[in-house]
């Protein structure tokens, strides 16, 4: 009874207003998940891309640090190799801890060569 009551003034009318309210709301949908599948997409790609980016810089700065430690390494071992010097401006180098301090008069005796070669080394 109560669709009865009703006019056809007023159902035109509603028919009028839900038909393109109901098609927007359609279409609205359709775009929405339209555009956040390709924007999902978009930024899979670009975080694809920054990690290659950032992979290959660190892969850059890595195999400059192993050259780095490589040629010290050949070099430290050059020095261990050759003859020490017979003279060497002295240089501050840090002695190992004693427990009082670092180093002491018999320790700089005992590693008197050693001393003279980690210096030659860090220069």
């Amino acid at each position: 009874m109560a669709a009865r009551s009703v006019s056809i003034k007023t159902r035109i009318t509603l028919t009028l207003v839900l038909l393109p309210l109901v098609s927007l709301l359609v279409v609205g949908a359709i775009a929405l998940f339209q555009n956040r599948d390709s924007l999902s997409s978009q930024a899979e790609s670009n975080l694809e891309r920054i990690l290659k980016e950032k992979t290959t810089g660190y892969d850059h700065i890595f195999n400059r640090v192993q050259q780095e430690a490589e040629a010290a390494a050949k070099f430290a071992s050059l020095t261990y190799a050759s003859p020490l010097p017979t003279s060497s401006a002295p240089r501050r180098l840090l002695m190992p801890w004693t427990g009082a301090g670092y180093g002491n008069s018999e320790l700089r005796r005992t590693l008197a060569a050693e001393v003279l070669r980690l210096q030659l080394i860090g220069q």
